[in-house]
């Protein structure tokens, strides 16, 4: 079954799931959906920002219980002080723009948590990361849906141009064989 049919039966649900597991095209697809009328468009909005919420608050929270372990782990050891640093750079503000920096969301959350940071500047910072992710995705998606409906309407104009010529050309080819047959008949003659 295609994302575009789960979202057609199961709605704002499948929207939910989807910005919770997969999230881009499911977002993407909840903007189309909104503006072929299966969805209201902020609600969709709503939906997608707290189910990206509740997969940035699982990755925290499995960063924060594991994080003795995480932190003695051969691999943390190694790259951690690095991973540190980049961290350092933009502070806490990652949380807001890693969404936006495929490969990262996950990662970031999760490292996150083994840093403890706190949940009440977590939540504040990943809510305001997803509504923001949702809302552009989301409203990319209703805005491409409303340039495809007037290229479809443009594609539906221009074969009616192009049928017309078609049926011109016909016109003329018939026409010209016709005098082209005359004129080698006359030739033979």
């Amino acid at each position: 079954m295609e994302i575009e049919e789960v979202l057609k039966r199961w709605g704002l649900l499948a929207v939910f799931v989807g910005a919770a597991t997969e999230g881009e095209v499911t977002m993407l697809l909840a903007g189309v959906m909104a503006h072929v009328g299966f969805v209201d468009l902020v609600s969709a909005i709503a939906v997608g920002t707290l189910g990206g919420l509740a997969e940035d608050f699982v990755a925290y929270g499995i960063g924060r219980i594991r994080a003795d372990a995480v932190r003695a782990s051969p691999l943390y050891r190694r790259v951690g002080p690095t991973v540190e640093r980049l961290m350092a750079t933009l502070g806490v503000w990652q949380l807001v723009v890693a969404r936006f920096i495929y490969g990262t969301n996950l990662a970031t959350m999760f490292l996150w948590g083994v840093r403890a940071l706190s949940l009440s500047l977590f939540l504040p910072l990943a809510f305001a990361g997803c509504a923001i992710w949702a809302s552009v995705l989301a409203g990319l998606g209703y805005a491409m849906s409303r340039s495809a409906a007037a290229l479809i309407g443009d594609v539906q104009r221009g074969e009616k141009w192009l049928l017309v010529a078609l049926v011109i050309c016909a016109a003329l080819s018939v026409a010209l064989r016709s005098l082209l047959r005359k004129h080698r008949a006359r030739m033979k003659v």
